[in-house]
């Protein structure tokens, strides 16, 4: 009997000894997990205090207490620590479709819950890693005894460092980047959305199941062009629309094809 008792305390709802290997995936699994949250914690610190031009995956890697090589098993570059796991982002797309109102028609629903996830990240995530150079301050200059202020010194600009100095085409490539990343991790949710959407849809919809992928491909094909078209006018220079005010032509071009009149 001794020696049963010392072979471990039963899983949780099993009644069975977990084997030594499942205990030991598990900690590696939670040590992995850990790992990956450091890295993501200490580059949003280091984006913030010294600017992403300024942070090297050294960086963010010591930050962690991990080696370059570690960093590279959890992420390819460090433009990946810009958007949130993939987990992450589709939990934000699910709430956002859990909030939209019941009645609403099924596209403008998941559309405006796709933007409303994504819209913040693709938007301003890589542009806020950059902060903007800071402001010279004039010194106060001192009042002679005739009581008038002597003419202040217009001082000369001091070199702004090198991590906020970070030009505008930089920033705006990294958004690019941030952009892409985004619209590739989209291209995993598909089957995702599509129970998600399915959801939303009466039961005796005929062919629920296709109606809900058509929905969701459609959904994501629309977002995809929304955020794609906001990249390229504002590396363009032009003028950059508010998601949902695009959202609303991009819907109306929908219905234009869906009535036929998309190529008149």
């Amino acid at each position: 009997m001794n020696g049963e008792s010392t072979r471990g305390a039963t899983a949780p709802g099993t009644g069975r000894v977990p084997r030594q290997n499942e205990r030991g995936t598990g900690l590696r699994e939670r040590k992995k997990a850990q790992t990956r949250r450091e890295l993501r914690a200490g580059a949003a610190r280091l984006f913030a205090d010294q600017g992403f031009a300024g942070t090297t995956v050294a960086d963010i890697a010591a930050a962690a207490n991990v080696s370059e090589r570690t960093f590279f098993r959890y992420f390819d570059s460090k433009e990946a620590l810009l958007l949130p796991d993939g987990e992450e982002l589709f939990a934000r797309i699910g709430a956002e479709l859990a909030a939209r109102p019941p009645r609403e028609e099924p596209v403008e629903a998941v559309c405006a819950a796709l933007l409303a996830a994504a819209g913040p990240l693709a938007g301003g995530s890589a542009a806020a890693a950059a902060p903007a150079p800071p402001v010279p301050k004039v010194p106060a200059q001192p009042v002679p005894r005739s009581g008038r202020a002597a003419p202040a010194a217009v001082p000369s600009a001091p070199p702004v460092p090198a991590a906020s100095a970070e030009p505008e085409t930089a920033v705006s490539a990294r958004a690019g980047v941030a952009v892409d990343r985004l619209l590739h991790a989209f291209d995993g949710f598909e089957e995702r959305l599509t129970d998600l959407v399915a959801a939303r849809l009466p039961e005796r919809t005929p062919d629920r199941d296709l109606h809900a992928a058509v929905l969701a491909c459609t959904c994501l094909s629309t977002v995809r062009a929304i955020l794609r078209t906001r990249s390229a006018r504002r590396a363009a220079g032009a003028a950059v629309a508010e998601p949902a005010d695009m959202l609303a032509a991009a819907l109306g071009v929908l219905s234009g094809i869906g009535s036929g009149a998309g190529g008149r």
